[in-house]
């Protein structure tokens, strides 16, 4: 268990950077899937490529809702690989695989259901909503399969292994580039399936992600079948805020996707494209987030809260000098960066108005991404959540609304890095609040 002799007591920097390095060259490849959709979605046409943008609110609820079992699972078993309870390791693994494809399962379900009503509540044009139809039948189907994938990552990243997600999640995004160009636009005797392509070629590269995950996780545990909702309480007991918090922002873009709806195309197109680059960027933010997890879970088992406290430190100065050069490069880039999604003008132009205003807060991200990755592992997940509640819904969405009666797009955009200010120096102070008082008992 070498990662766990490192997390326990090796060089903290080291193992923060090593890994989150590892971890964002997979969560980089993983989170290219979408701008490599929309890249050859767009040499569809234009109508292809605003109807995936009403799409991106409800594939990002379900991605999150799965990230955030994942998650859980990983809090609940970096415990207990840090007090070395190899037996419930085993018992509790073997649940949250099985626990994994129920919530997958019910993904399906409930996304073939609610379908045309939440693009009715989005004020997507009827013509978007049956181009997307079938597109959305195979998404949904997709997410069975990865809600087991990620399980089987999350397991692995409990006991500290970066490497094999990464080549996971590599071996899915090699395989959607390959199968994207084909499927979508056809080759050789293979027809071209337009938009429908796209969400194929994603759907296959998951399932092959998936058996390779399998194949690699049992090298951590032994899988025990009897165990099929063993202790599935106290993995949705982190899971369920998690999720909460996760969820809570794909509805908040579902309503300013409708509130930039008013604005054109043009705009919701901006927003789409902006949206998945800002994700892309913070991706790095995003990894050290979920290093620290495991590495203060473990530290939190072992009763080691010096290690915390210098964890929490050392990656909060990282998040924001990366945070502060990742906003001044997509600046500079920001009309480039519309051009390469699109040759509509006017469609360039509203993504860089968007790319001009809302990496402001990019730091402030990095910053609130720990700082809930702290709680959850703390055992404060609900607090995590009602402070990102209050954030989106208490500041963030107001702001929009008002910014939008006032100063249209613009008041909508600046509307997230002002709220996030906020939300940051609240997550801090109940960082150190609940550190303190842990330290105590």
């Amino acid at each position: 268990m070498k990662n766990v002799e490192l997390i326990l007591k090796g060089n903290i920097t080291s193992y923060l950077l090593k890994h989150t390095f590892t971890i964002f060259i997979g969560l980089l490849a993983l989170s290219s899937l979408a701008l490599v959709d929309m890249y050859f979605i767009g040499k569809l046409g234009k109508e292809e490529l605003t109807a995936v943008s009403f799409a991106a609110p409800i594939l990002l609820f379900c991605i999150n809702l799965l990230l955030s079992l994942g998650a859980g699972l990983m809090i609940v078993l970096s415990k207990l690989v840090g007090s070395n309870d190899q037996e419930n390791i085993n018992r509790v693994s073997s649940a949250g695989l099985y626990l994994s494809i129920v919530i997958g399962l019910g993904l399906y379900g409930m996304g073939l259901y609610y379908n045309d009503s939440i693009f009715a509540f989005m004020n997507a044009e009827e013509h978007l909503v049956k181009l997307l139809k079938t597109y959305m039948n195979y998404m949904y189907f997709a997410f069975i399969l990865l809600a087991l994938m990620i399980a089987c990552t999350n397991v692995m990243r409990a006991f500290g292994d970066v490497r094999l997600p990464t080549v996971i999640m590599a071996t899915v995004v090699v395989l959607n580039l390959i199968l994207d160009p084909i499927l979508i636009f056809g080759w050789g005797s293979i027809p071209a399936y337009g938009l429908n392509g796209a969400a194929i070629a994603s759907m296959i590269a998951i399932a092959v992600g998936l058996i390779t995950g399998l194949i690699f996780v049992f090298r951590y545990i032994t899988f025990i079948p009897s165990s099929l909702i063993f202790r599935w309480d106290e993995v949705i007991k982190v899971a369920v805020p998690v999720t909460f918090s996760k969820t809570m922002l794909p509805f908040a873009n579902g309503v300013i996707t409708r509130m930039l709806a008013f604005w054109g195309t043009a705009a919701v197109t901006a927003y789409g494209i902006g949206y998945r680059v800002d994700l892309l960027v913070l991706l790095f933010m995003m990894s050290m987030s979920i290093v620290v997890a495991p590495f203060v879970g473990q530290n939190f088992g072992a009763g080691n809260f010096k290690r915390i406290r210098e964890c929490i430190k050392i990656s909060l100065k990282f998040s924001i000098i990366y945070g502060l050069i990742a906003a001044v490069v997509i600046f500079l880039c920001r009309y480039s960066i519309g051009g390469f999604f699109t040759d509509d003008e006017t469609t360039v132009n509203a993504i860089a108005l968007y790319l001009m205003i809302v990496p402001a807060g990019y730091f402030l991200n990095g910053i609130f991404f720990i700082g809930n990755a702290v709680l959850d592992t703390l055992n404060r997940p609900t607090i995590a959540a009602v402070i990102t509640f209050g954030h989106l819904f208490g500041l963030y969405l107001p702001m929009a609304s008002l910014g939008n009666k006032y100063w249209g797009t613009i008041g909508i955009y600046a509307a997230y890095p002002i709220s996030s200010l906020i939300g940051t120096i609240v997550v801090l102070l109940v960082v150190r609040n609940t550190i303190n008082k842990l330290e105590k008992t």
